[in-house]
């Protein structure tokens, strides 16, 4: 009677730890699953990052992020006005995070160079559609 009942309580036991095990894994997968980013949208992040803090004018700049960019976004930045600003800027991105809350938010942190000033440089987008629909730019330096 012991030894059955040994058993019983042993496959209780492991029953209920491999249940909490699935469970666990099921929670980590949609956790994963909810920071995961498809590839055109890496892929357009990436292209728009660089594209936008590498180029010797303004205006070329403006051109090549043009297509990465809904209308709207076009029309807020200024994208389709000519400015004629002849200067080089060149920027490496170092990270690109997603937005926990909105999965259609991210940020891109760069190093940045312009005018021969060395900075870092925020590029906060909205995508929608896979494009920028809303981007915001912070500068920022380091205190020391």
């Amino acid at each position: 009677m012991k030894k059955v009942l040994t058993i019983i309580v042993t496959l209780l036991a492991t029953t209920s730890l491999l249940s909490a095990c699935g469970n666990s894994k099921q929670k980590n997968s949609k956790e994963v699953d909810s920071q995961m980013v498809d590839k055109a949208t890496k892929e357009t992040l990436k292209t728009f990052g660089e594209n936008f803090l590498n180029y010797d004018s303004v205006d070329e700049r403006n051109k090549s992020v043009k297509d990465l960019m809904t209308e709207k976004a076009q029309k807020e930045n200024g994208i389709n006005v000519k400015v004629h600003a002849d200067f080089q800027a060149k920027g490496q991105i170092k990270q690109i995070y997603r937005d926990i809350d909105n999965k259609n938010q991210y940020l891109i942190f760069a190093d940045y160079q312009v005018q021969l000033q060395n900075t870092n440089v925020i590029l906060r987008v909205t995508m929608k559609n896979n494009k920028v629909d809303k981007l915001t730019v912070d500068y920022t330096r380091q205190a020391y």
